[in-house]
């Protein structure tokens, strides 16, 4: 099943992060691999023991490494120039002659990988496909040794006709680059039934290299970025734990993590806080690592404890944009409500806000009381509403944090800083819009106005 929707894969994912492994991992091709949850825990665990083999073998990881590179030979180019094979649209650029590509192919000869022993099933089948089509009498490295010793001809035909030219006094011609062999001449140096016999083996080559690719990926990532494997468990236990996670953007920063915790009896969250503060980087990272650890990734976490779910889906405030903003939020909520029996993950950053205060409110404390009333879904909102607060106590199964700001004295002037860290309980301090517009030069008289309605509530 996928579950997460096209808004929310891009909203968290972006539009580059491994597209396109489709037949090689058997998902639909235009769902991206980290993008698609799926409900069969074997499956989960089985690409996340894969993963797990590479990150702790780094000989195995390099030489998986090696194969995504060694697979991204120039064989499409080739086969696709000659007219035998049809190449993927916009795969291969067909910029080098035939001559370059062959001298190119026979440079790889010598280098393909060997592989012992692998625990994980995946892994295992993986380099079985690798071997069938490498090691065959008609495979790979057949045919590389061939193109081998067709470059070597190549080489003493190119060497051959600078010759002649020097000999017939054709120093103009002369460009201190080899000349270029016509199609015509290569042909007639080829066996082409030879070179027909290994195109079989050539086809298979790019679904392998795909997911080589992204296993190779996915294990150098939770190396470098210190990601942990997460513990995958039935739907049954409704949770999402989250200690120390981050929202990785895939840009280097500073990162500032922080924790989530969803438990049956405690299954929505309500995020409070200042513009900036950190309320919606703080959903997309819980709903990141849910959506990564349910494909089968590990995830930007120090732990993470996942359950299956049936839907993943997350909607930011409209933005006014094709529809009015409050219709755009409407909407967001109609495609937000989960099913009598399915577990969903559902995310709200700042919905309602577009609208007056207490009907905004209103509908909030509606959506939230949906959600506790159908039994089995989580949430996560962002809101402005501080009477929310006061609605739901500590048994209702809604959580209140919140992200502060800091007021600091800067060059002899006051400015406004956020540590981006989650803080158990409502927000309590509201100052936050008189310090910012005292930052921005304000008129004293409309900021002490302003204190003063703030401190009569």
């Amino acid at each position: 099943m996928t579950v997460l929707d096209a808004t929310t894969n891009k909203s968290l994912f972006g539009d580059d992060m491994m597209s396109g492994i489709s037949a090689a991992l058997g998902i639909d091709d235009k769902i991206d691999f980290s993008k698609t949850p799926t409900t069969d825990l074997q499956l989960i665990n089985a690409r996340l023991d894969a993963i797990g083999e590479l990150v702790g073998d780094e000989e195995l990881r390099k030489r998986f490494s090696g194969l995504a590179n060694l697979l991204e030979l120039p064989f499409a180019e080739f086969y696709g120039a000659l007219g035998l094979v049809k190449v993927p649209a916009g795969m291969y650029g067909f910029r080098r002659n035939l001559a370059d590509t062959i001298k190119d192919m026979g440079d790889y000869s010598s280098d393909l990988p060997e592989f012992g022993d692998i625990q994980s099933e995946i892994l295992n089948g993986i380099i079985e496909g690798y071997k069938a089509i490498a090691f065959g009498e008609t495979g790979i490295k057949a045919a590389l040794d061939y193109f081998s010793g067709l470059k070597q001809q190549v080489l003493d035909k190119e060497e051959q006709i600078i010759k002649e030219d020097k000999e017939a006094g054709y120093l103009h011609e002369l460009t201190g680059r080899p000349p270029k062999l016509s199609r015509d001449t290569l042909e007639e140096m080829m066996d082409l039934k030879k070179v027909k016999s290994f195109i079989p083996a050539v086809e298979q080559i790019s679904p392998l290299s795909i997911i080589v690719g992204v296993y190779s990926r996915l294990a150098n990532d939770a190396v470098t970025n210190n990601y942990v494997r997460p513990e995958v468990v039935p739907r049954e236990e409704n949770c999402l734990i989250i200690e120390d996670g981050w929202y990785d953007t895939g840009r280097v920063k500073q990162v500032v993590s922080n924790s989530t915790q969803f438990a049956p009896e405690r299954r929505v969250e309500l995020l409070e806080g200042v513009n900036s503060g950190g309320k919606t980087f703080d959903m997309m990272k819980a709903f990141q690592i849910a959506s990564m650890a349910l494909a089968g990734t590990w995830v930007p976490a120090k732990y993470a404890k996942v359950s299956i779910r049936d839907k993943i889906i997350m909607r930011e405030k409209g933005t006014g944009e094709t529809m009015s903003a409050f219709e755009q939020d409407c909407r967001s909520v109609r495609e937000c409500t989960p099913n009598k029996g399915e577990y969903w993950l559902i995310g709200m950053d700042e919905t309602f806000t577009s609208t007056e205060k207490r009907g905004g409110a209103a509908l909030t404390y509606g959506l939230i009381n949906m959600v506790l009333e159908q039994g089995n879904s989580a949430m996560i909102l962002s809101s402005h509403y501080p009477e929310l607060h006061q609605a739901f106590d500590e048994q209702s199964g809604v959580v209140f944090n919140h992200f502060p700001f800091e007021k600091r004295q800067v060059g002899g002037k006051e400015d406004v800083v956020f540590p981006h860290v989650k803080q158990q309980g409502p927000m309590k301090d509201y100052s936050y819009a008189i310090a910012v517009a005292r930052t921005q030069g304000f008129d004293s008289r409309i900021l002490d106005l302003a204190e003063q309605r703030l401190m009569q509530g």
